[in-house]
């Protein structure tokens, strides 16, 4: 009964959602200006998707904004190889087999991970804002680690276990205690300045050699945040927005997604990274794994060991 009543309001959220969203220019309870400037609508990187030049352009100014460019290519016949031994489940929350929930492009973000961190049996490896992801638990299987930690703000504040709860800047864990951390599909989340208090972290907890993916690596030629503000309005108080910031109105049920310019890419993180040094992968064949598929930019941040 419990079951066929949330399908009901799962149904009608929907479709209020649905009908919300289309008459969003029309609607007087959702600002039309933010900070001076006339909303935006849709994603940014669908325009850098539908036109390759941009992340050309975009490319040399990250180098210019001081963070190293290079071409990354996906082991696509690996990837597939990888699939089959992960043994996904079929549905777990934010992942799964869905419809809707673009399975390729999230398994795709495990893999490549994996691969550019080198994981292996000698890491101490930490899945950061992991929420109820089955990552872990597939590369305890798969790549046997000394210890795997799930990091996320909504567990309980502590160590338990392999859980580490609350805020991802500021972690209780000892100086250069892990060798390798990723974040999937999360840094865009990070709200306010949490995303350089993140950076400052990882910087302290990192141990020598240590390395930090972050996948996708959002940036954009436009500084921007995303968020639908339908799904705010029902379930949610309201964003706090940088000012700085261009607001861009989605629909797709989440509340704040940042997308980096070059110059804030240099401000926010390149000037908070703690001694870590970074580079930038441009994944130029994402495409080839599915057409659903938008890996564009890959972050990689190396904590030097003493010899460097």
């Amino acid at each position: 009964m419990v079951s066929v009543a949330r399908k009901i309001l799962g149904q009608g959220y929907r479709a209020a959602h649905g009908f919300l969203h289309a008459t969003l220019k029309y609607n007087p309870w959702v600002p039309k200006v933010r900070h001076g400037r006339p909303v935006a609508y849709g994603f940014i990187s669908e325009e850098h998707l539908a036109d390759p030049a941009l992340d050309d352009q975009l490319a040399s100014q990250i180098v210019e904004a001081g963070a190293p460019v290079e071409d990354y290519r996906i082991d696509v016949e690996g990837y597939h190889t990888y699939l089959r031994e992960a043994n996904y489940p079929r549905a777990y929350h934010g992942g799964g087999l869905v419809e809707g929930l673009n399975f390729p492009e999230k398994s795709l973000e495990h893999f490549v991970s994996a691969q550019v961190l080198e994981l292996g049996p000698d890491d101490i490896y930490m899945d950061v804002a992991a929420d109820r992801s089955p990552f872990v638990d597939i590369v305890k299987r798969l790549w046997k680690p000394r210890q795997a930690y799930r990091q996320d703000l909504g567990y309980e504040e502590g160590v338990h276990g392999e859980r580490i709860g609350g805020s991802a800047g500021s972690l209780p864990l000892p100086d250069n205690s892990i060798t390798k951390a990723a974040l999937h599909c999360s840094l865009e989340h990070f709200e306010g300045a949490s995303d350089m208090e993140m950076f400052r972290e990882m910087g302290r907890v990192l141990a020598p050699g240590g390395r930090l993916c972050v996948l996708p690596f959002y940036l954009a030629r436009e500084y921007t945040i995303h968020t639908d503000p339908i799904h705010t309005l029902f379930f949610g108080r309201d964003v706090t927005f940088d000012p700085e910031a261009r607001i861009r109105y989605c629909r797709w049920t989440n509340r704040h997604s940042r997308h980096y310019d070059p110059a804030r890419l240099r401000s926010r993180i390149l000037a908070n990274l703690g001694g870590l040094t970074p580079k930038v992968l441009r994944v130029r064949n994402f495409r080839e794994v599915h057409r659903t598929c938008y890996l564009r930019f890959v972050g990689l941040f190396e904590k030097p060991t003493s010899h460097d």
